[in-house]
């Protein structure tokens, strides 16, 4: 193989990893930026409830109550990673 294939391919394999690390840390938890912008969106919808009862602004929202829930995104993606590593090794997909 030529050295313009060898290029693009790792080319190709920096902006592929770049798109994931970018959708990655969209994900709703909190330690990332999907999570800050869960929250800010929940402090919307709370203030606009508020204002739709005729109530003032509720304020900011407690980040540790939000733990639990953040805790349990990952470890849902924990176990969903370890079944997909787990099913790879038992049963590997054969191509061709």
């Amino acid at each position: 193989m030529g050295w313009k294939f060898k290029v693009t391919f790792v080319l190709l394999l920096i902006a592929s990893l770049n798109i994931f690390v970018g959708v990655f840390n969209l994900l709703p938890l909190l330690p990332l930026d999907g999570g800050h912008i869960a929250v800010v969106i929940a402090e919307r919808i709370r203030a606009w409830f508020a204002r739709l009862r005729g109530r003032p602004d509720p304020g900011l929202l407690d980040y540790r109550k939000l733990a639990p829930v953040s805790f349990s995104v990952f470890l849902v993606l924990v176990v969903f990673g370890m079944m997909l590593i787990l099913a790879d090794i038992v049963n590997p997909v054969n191509i061709g």
